[in-house]
């Protein structure tokens, strides 16, 4: 397995306990544990880059919403 291929897959069960950890710990906060839910997403379909991708986006998001305040 390339360390490529490998940054981009977690496994099953460290998934599952992540999903249960986000909705316990996050349940007062259904913003925050979407978001932590659309980052494993991405972490799990495209690794660090696509993390990172995302993050990006979303900054540009939220600074795009403050100039147009």
């Amino acid at each position: 397995m390339s360390a490529t291929s490998e940054e981009k897959h977690i496994g099953k069960s460290i998934e599952n306990m992540l999903r249960e950890i986000f909705e316990k710990e996050l349940s007062g906060d259904p913003e925050a544990r979407d978001l932590a839910m659309k980052i494993l997403e991405e972490y799990k379909s495209r690794g660090r880059k696509g993390v990172k991708e995302l993050l990006e986006s979303l900054v540009e998001q939220y600074d795009a919403s403050l100039e147009g305040a």
